[in-house]
């Protein structure tokens, strides 16, 4: 795999639903993961959550992209859905498998979490490379080739 990256889902409205903001945020994001995907094979895994197929179908769109999609549970963070960073990790590394890029749409606990914890099982990346907290409708990126992580 090329690149991995992790997407916090967008700004939502009390329905757990996206607003005009977090399209916005998402259009953003599209324009800075357009030049990692072109050329390549990619698969969008997603939390199942509203928030998050909502910004995921908004990344998608504005990338012109579809062609592989997955949602899962194992990705959705919240009261009814306990978090599980090994159980999110084994997803992921069985998803990536094929792929040239991975783009993971999920929640603030997972997109703070997984970019590391991806990093150290598949090039043994040591400590935290990233800084926990990450706000609606940002992301990171890792260039799996080069070892190098960004802020989207």
């Amino acid at each position: 795999m090329k690149f991995f990256a992790v997407i916090r889902h967008g700004n939502h409205d009390d329905d757990g639903r996206i607003d005009d903001v977090g399209r916005r945020q998402m259009s953003r994001l599209a324009g800075l993961l357009e030049p990692h995907l072109e050329g390549h094979h990619v698969r969008f895994l997603v939390s199942p959550a509203p928030r998050a197929t909502d910004s995921a179908e908004v990344l998608m769109k504005e990338l012109g992209r579809r062609e592989d999609y997955k949602s899962s549970d194992r990705l959705w963070c919240d009261d009814d859905h306990p978090e599980n960073v090994d159980d999110a990790l084994e997803l992921l590394l069985e998803e990536s498998t094929g792929v040239d890029v991975l783009v993971v749409v999920t929640h603030a606990e997972y997109a703070a979490l997984l970019p590391t914890e991806f990093a150290k099982a598949s090039f043994g990346a040591r400590g935290s490379i990233f800084p926990m907290d990450v706000e609606k409708g940002r992301g990171r990126i890792i260039d799996c080739d080069r070892k190098v992580a960004v802020f989207l």
